[in-house]
């Protein structure tokens, strides 16, 4: 009676070393992998969140070669990107349109942002003049471009360089100015 009564506080035991286990391990692991989910929106979001990644496993494979454990690799690699997406052109009038952008930053990252755009859908020929994004603060960008040609149909995108020095461009949108008045 007392081997069984033993036994059975042993079952208790155990059963319960095993259940606080599967705790211990499950659980950080399903917060870990709800804390680094990432749903890119846009493909450009999702062509920089790639290169974000690429870059981050050539760091860790540099820090592998030099030595370093696989822990230690991965907790040095600080990948530093930039996404971005074009909005819709305002304030279009005769001669003149705001163009606008948003840039988001991950890391350490900066970025160079600019648009490019012209009549031609396939040939944006005009370029701004670029526009430093070092933070949250800077994220929207609205360049004002003027000496447009009036009730013509124009194109544009925007385009970023972050400090990695890839660059990203946005989705085309189309804008018309208005007509002269006579």
């Amino acid at each position: 009676m007392w081997y069984n009564k033993k036994m059975k506080n042993l079952q208790v035991f155990v059963s319960a070393v095993v259940f606080a286990s599967l705790i211990v391990v499950l659980v950080p692991s399903t917060a870990l992998a709800q804390s680094v989910t990432y749903k890119p929106q846009t493909q450009a979001e999702i062509t920089a969140y790639l290169y974000g990644r690429i870059a981050q496993l050539l760091q860790i494979k540099q820090l592998l070669d030099k030595g370093k454990s696989w822990e230690e690799a991965v907790s040095l690699s600080q990948v530093d990107y930039a996404t971005m997406s074009t909005h819709k052109a305002i304030d279009v009038d005769v001669t003149t349109a705001v163009l606008r952008g948003e840039v988001n930053l991950y890391g350490k990252a900066t970025a160079q942002a600019w648009f490019e755009y012209g009549t031609d859908e396939d040939f944006l020929d005009q370029r701004t003049n670029q526009v430093s994004v070092r933070s949250a603060y800077d994220r929207a960008v609205r360049v004002a471009v003027r000496s447009l040609k009036a009730d013509e149909r124009y194109y544009f995108r925007m385009a970023i360089v972050d400090n990695n020095k890839i660059v990203t461009y946005g989705e085309v949108y189309a804008f018309r100015t208005d007509e002269m008045e006579e």
